[in-house]
């Protein structure tokens, strides 16, 4: 069974708004509608769970029941951090499951509105062969680094460097087991759970996204992703 999870974290900070980018309207519906739309028509995703801040479950709930579905769809509160909210999420699935040997765990962010189905299906087909994979974009700006942001450090190599995207999808067992090895040796705001994986000495599949799956983080992200949803 492939259990669907979207994070819908994250505040309005770097994006200047009053509200919270995942809920700010779009075209003809909030930004985190888009993926939990690709999610429910998509026959690979059996159930859906998104996780969100405290103050926004009753408005998610309203929400998602105006869509008439046979799928099973869960509301949680959220964590403190990214980390926090994906633990929770996999909380909730062992608290609910039985048989979570057979469970896969497809994650994605609610502030990537426009992934699309072959990405996702790409990412879901990867599990058969992989327990961890993420997807991936290359860098084409040339890049360097920084201590001080003064001045430069050096200029690594973009041939081996790559952008994460998600979705990202686990075997249950083993994303549950990452998780709570970060736990256990207080790892703190992790900010991708297929960096767990890795450091469990596991190996993580790359599967190639899109450019048009970038997440929105800057006001100016938000005014691009209005340009292709409104023209």
């Amino acid at each position: 069974m492939n259990y669907g999870i979207i994070l819908l974290g994250g505040d309005s900070l770097r994006t200047s708004t009053s509200l919270p980018k995942q809920y700010i309207v779009i075209g003809d519906k909030e930004v985190f509608l888009y993926p939990f739309e690709l999610f429910l028509k998509n026959p690979n995703i059996n159930k859906i769970l998104l996780v969100v801040s405290r103050e926004y479950v009753d408005f998610v709930e309203i929400k998602i029941s105006q869509y008439k579905t046979d799928k099973e769809i869960s509301v949680i509160e959220g964590g403190t951090t990214r980390q926090d909210s994906s633990f929770l999420a996999l909380r909730f699935i062992k608290n609910n499951e039985q048989d979570l040997n057979n469970i896969n765990i497809i994650i994605h962010d609610a502030a990537r509105p426009l992934l699309t189905t072959k990405v996702l299906n790409n990412v879901i087909n990867a599990l058969t062969n992989n327990e961890a994979v993420t997807t991936y974009f290359p860098i084409s700006d040339s890049l360097l680094s920084s201590q001080d942001q003064e001045y430069v450090d050096d200029y690594p190599s973009r041939k081996t460097i790559y952008a994460i995207q998600t979705p990202q999808a686990f075997r249950f067992n083993l994303i549950y087991e990452a998780h709570e090895e970060a736990l256990n040796k207080k790892y703190e705001n992790i900010t991708d759970d297929s960096m767990l994986v890795k450091k469990l000495n596991k190996p993580v599949k790359m599967v190639l996204g899109d450019s048009f799956n970038f997440k929105i983080t800057t006001y100016d992200d938000l005014m691009m992703l209005r340009k292709i949803i409104e023209g």
